[in-house]
């Protein structure tokens, strides 16, 4: 089970990053200019966007349960020993 947990919160988060890469990508395919790209990159991803962040905070939401969960194991069988 631990195994599976590890590997999932990696998918997981690894997902995420390439989801947000494509993103990224297609934007720079549809746009008409390479600063057109670099500014919706900046409003993105600016600090000010706040929606993005907590957006991407639920995105990753299930990895990091996944990981919190594998450390509880992890702790529950070191105090076991």
């Amino acid at each position: 089970m631990n195994k599976f947990l590890e590997w999932f919160a990696k998918i997981w988060l690894g997902l995420v990053l390439l989801l947000n890469l494509l993103g990224i990508a297609g934007t720079a395919i549809s746009t008409q200019s390479f600063w057109e790209t670099v500014s919706y990159i900046q409003y993105t991803y600016s600090p000010f966007n706040v929606i993005n962040y907590l957006l991407i905070v639920a995105l990753i939401s299930p990895a990091l349960g996944a990981l919190y969960w594998l450390d509880k194991r992890r702790k529950s069988i070191k105090d076991n020993e």
